[in-house]
C-alpha cells in the first residue's frame, strides 16, 4: 500500500494535495464522502483506559483480548513484551468461553412435550441441534467465536463446515458464518444475519426476509431470571475460547510451581509442665526492730 502524507489545500480549494515518499503528488477531492469518514473517524473512542500520553494498562490490554486481538497485535500496539501481555489472556478467555455458553443457553421458543400437554422452552443449543438433524450436517464441526464490542455486547458467532451436498440443500441466502448480538444485561439474543435466522429455526421465507427486517429481541416473560447452567457441549461444538482455554490450563498445570519453605517458629519454654508460684521468701529484717517488711510472692513464670 502506498503511503501518502498531506501537503496542505490546493489552490482551488476542492482538493487536497498529497504526497509519496517517491515526491509525487496527487488530488483528493473534498467530496461528502470524505466529510463523512473525517466525522465518523472523530466518533470513534480510544481504547478505555489509556493515558494522554497512549501508554498502555492491564485494563486496556483485557479490552483488547475482549475485542479479539491476538497477544502478537497487542505486543505490537502496547510496545509491552509477549510474555507479560499473555499474562493476562486467559482470565479474558474465559469470560468468552462463558458468554459464548451463556448465548448457547438463551431460551428462544418451545416446543411441544412429548404428551403433547405442555409446552418446552427451546435453547439456541437445542435449536442448532434440531435444524442440524432436519438438514443432515449434525456432524458437522461447530466454530464458536465472540468478542466485545464497543457498546459493552457481545457479537457470537459460529462457523459451521459444510460439505457441497448438504449446502445445496439449504436456502440461497443462508451463508456462514452465523452471527448474533448477546446483551448480557437482559440475556437478549439478536440474530444479525439470515444463517442465524435458518439456525434459530426459522422458515425460508423469514429467512429471505432477514435482511429487510430488524433483529426482533427474544421477550423477556421467556428469559430466566438467572443464567442457568447450559449443556454440556458437544465436542464438534467446542468454541475457540474454550479450547484456547484448556490450551492456558494445561500449560500452567505443566509448570511445576517452585516450593517455598516455610521458616520455623521456635517458642522459648522454661519448661513443659506448669510452674508453682514461689513461695513468700523469709522476712527481712528493716531497720526498725521488731517490724519485717513483707515480700510479695513471686509471679508464676510465663509460658
Amino acid at each position: 500500500m502506498l503511503e501518502l502524507r498531506l501537503i496542505g489545500v490546493h489552490d482551488d480549494g476542492e482538493n487536497l494535495v498529497l504526497e509519496s515518499a517517491d515526491g509525487t503528488r496527487f488530488l483528493l477531492p473534498i467530496d461528502a464522502n470524505l466529510r463523512t469518514s473525517i466525522t465518523k473517524a472523530r466518533r470513534i473512542q480510544p481504547a478505555r483506559g489509556l493515558g494522554a500520553k497512549g501508554t498502555y494498562g492491564p485494563r486496556d490490554i483485557q479490552t483488547r483480548f475482549r475485542q479479539g486481538a491476538s497477544v502478537e497485535e497487542i505486543a505490537e500496539e502496547s510496545g509491552w513484551e509477549p510474555e507479560r501481555v499473555r499474562r493476562y489472556e486467559w482470565p479474558i478467555v474465559a469470560e468468552r468461553a462463558h458468554i459464548i455458553r451463556a448465548a448457547q443457553s438463551v431460551k428462544i421458543g418451545r416446543r411441544s412435550s412429548a404428551s403433547g400437554t405442555a409446552q418446552i422452552p427451546v435453547t439456541l443449543s437445542a435449536r442448532i441441534e434440531e435444524v442440524s438433524e432436519r438438514y443432515g450436517f449434525e456432524d458437522a464441526t461447530q466454530d464458536w467465536t465472540t468478542r466485545q464490542q464497543e457498546n459493552g455486547q457481545w457479537r457470537v458467532e459460529v462457523d459451521i463446515a459444510l460439505k457441497d451436498s448438504v449446502r445445496q440443500n439449504l436456502p440461497a441466502q443462508v451463508v456462514f458464518p452465523a452471527r448474533w448480538v448477546y446483551n448480557p444485561a437482559n440475556q437478549g439474543l439478536y440474530a444479525s444475519n439470515e444463517a442465524a435466522y435458518f439456525l434459530m429455526g426459522n422458515s425460508e421465507d423469514a429467512v429471505a426476509a432477514a435482511a429487510k427486517k430488524a433483529p426482533v429481541e427474544v421477550p423477556p416473560t421467556r428469559l430466566p431470571k438467572a443464567p442457568e447452567p447450559a449443556p454440556a457441549p458437544l465436542t464438534s461444538s467446542e468454541s475457540a475460547d474454550e479450547r484456547k482455554l484448556k490450551e492456558l490450563l494445561e500449560r500452567a498445570r505443566s509448570v511445576r510451581p517452585a516450593q517455598v519453605e516455610e521458616p520455623e517458629v521456635f517458642v522459648h519454654r522454661e519448661s513443659a509442665e506448669p510452674v508453682a508460684p514461689a513461695a513468700p521468701a523469709a522476712p527481712v529484717a528493716s531497720g526498725v526492730s521488731g517490724v519485717s517488711a513483707p515480700v510479695e510472692p513471686a509471679a508464676p513464670a510465663a509460658p
